[in-house]
């Protein structure tokens, strides 16, 4: 399965919005499969982006987001505004065709600086 960062930002986006309080503690979102979110939450568990638990019986998988960490919250607000997401994407499909999560990070902090004017 290739990783989708779009589906990464939706993921962290939907876990920041949910109350501890969820009627059902599987994340679902839209167009997404369980197992396409299984995959990608355990990817950004193992990234330290999120804290999550995960089951696995057979072919079925299942995972039950808890919260973001420090760095998923960080990730977060540089990725949040759908302006900055879109030039930061363009800018990689443009460029580069894909890069690493480190770059894309560093991309988005650098537009993030230039529009509050920090060199």
């Amino acid at each position: 399965m290739i990783r989708d960062m779009n589906l990464v930002r939706e993921i962290l986006l939907a876990m920041e919005s949910r109350s501890r309080k969820e009627s059902s503690p599987r994340l679902q979102i839209a167009g997404h499969s369980d197992e396409e979110i299984y995959y990608h939450m355990k990817l950004m568990s193992e990234a330290g982006l999120i804290m999550a638990k995960f089951a696995e019986a057979g072919l079925e998988v299942a995972a039950f987001p808890n919260r973001l960490t420090w760095a998923g919250h960080e990730f977060l607000d540089a990725a949040r505004e759908p302006a900055r997401w879109s030039a930061a994407t363009k800018t990689i499909r443009e460029k580069a065709g894909a890069v690493g999560f480190e770059v894309l990070k560093e991309l988005l902090i650098a537009i993030a600086k230039k529009a509050v004017g920090v060199p």
